[in-house]
């Protein structure tokens, strides 16, 4: 028998309103999904819905902040065991693939609704996307031997690619496209790279 609040599946309602409301919030806009439409979607009644949540707005920063947290503790575990080394950036590149494939598509919501946030939110938030991209970035420049401003351009590139990935209408499988993005980041981050953007530069110009 499933615990109170608890589903039969082990989903809490929080966690069932969450996914529910990432789902409509990706689909339709934050703007166009109600609170009904989200307890509809998650089978909840609205007074459920507001013992765990304050408002729409509170549901959306949920849906964007926890997911957020989770790549940023992870990164930083990471590389307080390995260092800015190449292993810390095999697995950055890992997690943030499964994190895209399998999660929730919080980084499409936080880029579309921007202004729906909070701004003391979106502060907060924007300063742990910072510290999560400049860890990238640091083993990118180790790994690939560059400096840091090669190494940054080479973090948005990859991590912009995986990042496209749930507006993607799939004829392969997952593990399919989790083999090609691994492939892709292998790839990009062996490359033989100028170790300064002014090396970088085509000739001529």
């Amino acid at each position: 028998m499933a615990t109170r609040g608890t589903t039969a599946a082990g989903i809490s309602r929080r966690e069932r309103l969450v996914r529910s409301a990432a789902i409509l919030f990706r689909a339709h806009g934050y703007e166009h999904v109600s609170v009904e439409n989200i307890c509809a979607a998650a089978g909840v009644t609205g007074p459920a819905l507001y013992r765990h949540f304050k408002s729409k707005q509170d549901i959306l920063v949920t849906v964007v902040e926890e997911p957020i947290l989770v790549l940023l503790q992870f990164a930083r575990a990471t590389r307080e065991k390995y260092g800015s080394s190449p292993e810390t950036l095999d697995r950055l590149m890992k997690n943030h693939i499964n994190h895209m494939l399998d999660g929730t598509g919080a980084l499409e919501i936080f880029s579309r609704e921007q202004e729906s946030l909070p701004q003391e939110k979106m502060s907060e938030l924007r300063r742990n996307m910072v510290e999560y991209v400049q860890i990238w970035t640091e083993s990118i420049a180790v790994t690939c031997n560059v400096d840091l401003e090669t190494a940054r351009v080479l973090t948005y590139a990859l991590t912009n690619a995986i990042n496209s990935l749930p507006n993607y209408r799939r004829t392969l499988d997952k593990e399919q496209v989790r083999a090609i993005l691994w492939r892709m980041c292998q790839t990009i981050v062996q490359a033989d790279w100028p170790a300064t953007v002014e090396d970088a530069a085509p000739a001529g110009q």
